[in-house]
């Protein structure tokens, strides 16, 4: 957890993120920014879980994996939201626009943010399949809120 937050985790994330403002990034710098930004965060508490849980090395290599690429989904979605919009949103849309923010549809468009979340997601549930569907199913269906929420396609 401690490694999530701080200077390898959030905090990396959060600082490159707002010295990007206004500056073109590469797709690696963007990965970087939303890997630490977000999916540390998502990763540490589904892994924490699997640890407390008593979860074995594979469980716990798995669920790290599965939590990256939920982090990397759900971050995904929140930039393509922030462009279309969606009827859930309380907040307007565009607001990344108007900072200038290295976003995903700026820089491969919505589309592909699109077909990359849903990669992304793939790669999720394919972790999630070595457990059983049962014990997996809360984990599924936070999946699947992350790519309904503000789906409009």
């Amino acid at each position: 957890i401690n490694s999530a937050v701080g200077s390898e985790g959030i905090a990396a994330g959060q600082i490159m993120d707002i010295n990007s403002e206004g500056k073109e990034v590469s797709l690696s710098e963007l990965n970087f920014i939303h890997r630490h930004k977000t999916g540390k965060f998502i990763e540490a508490s589904i892994v924490s879980g699997v640890i407390i849980g008593g979860g074995n090395e594979e469980e716990i290599e798995r669920m790290r994996n599965f939590g990256k690429y939920v982090g990397m989904a759900y971050q995904l979605w929140n930039d393509i939201v922030d462009v279309i919009g969606s009827p859930e949103m309380r907040e307007k849309t565009g607001r990344d626009m108007m900072r200038d923010k290295a976003t995903y549809p700026k820089l491969v468009g919505i589309d592909g943010s699109k077909k990359h979340a849903k990669e992304l997601i793939a790669e999720a549930k394919q972790e999630l399949a070595y457990f059983d569907p049962t014990r997996a199913a809360p984990l599924d269906h936070l999946v699947n809120f992350i790519v309904s929420f503000g789906n409009n396609n």
